[in-house]
């Protein structure tokens, strides 16, 4: 399946942002992305103090399996249409009952706030409707006021969960 949704488009101050599926050859970029990730931005991300991307997104990144997952990375492009600087990432996990999908994005610290979350967040719904699955859900920390009311925004239920 095509994913829906991916391409050029503007971002906030009218520079290009391209949406397109990451491949493994993103990587070197992504772990390079991930270095640059505050304290807070990877803590928001991954629910805890972490080092190093989990094993699991690389794996996927290393492996994608279409027919399971997309992940979609966004990445700002200079004058000539060359990928500059990675932005953004979200990644849509069918959970293997045939109708929902678990979600999980992380913006760099420099394009939170800007418009990014909003615009993978909806690519994701989008491709998730495609599939044909009637629920999507993101486990995200009480203290991440900035997601929950991007969830909220996106017309997500909002709930305390026990984890």
């Amino acid at each position: 399946m095509t994913p829906v949704g991916l391409g050029l488009q503007t971002g906030p101050g009218g520079e290009p942002l391209l949406f397109r599926e990451a491949t493994p050859a993103d990587e070197p970029t992504a772990h390079a992305a991930f270095a640059g990730l505050s304290e807070e931005t990877r803590h928001n991300r991954f629910m805890a103090a972490v080092n190093a991307i989990p094993e699991d997104i690389l794996v996927a990144l290393r492996n994608p399996e279409p027919a399971r997952q997309l992940i979609v990375a966004c990445f700002r492009l200079d004058e000539s249409g060359r990928e500059v600087e990675p932005v953004g990432a979200a990644r849509l996990v069918h959970a293997g009952d045939g109708r929902s999908a678990d979600f999980g994005m992380v913006i760099t610290d420099a394009w939170q706030r800007r418009g990014v979350g909003a615009r993978l967040l909806g690519i994701l719904i989008a491709n998730a409707r495609a599939r044909g699955l009637a629920q999507l859900r993101g486990h995200v920390l009480a203290t991440n006021d900035a997601m929950l009311g991007l969830a909220r925004y996106l017309g997500f239920d909002v709930a305390d969960s026990p984890e």
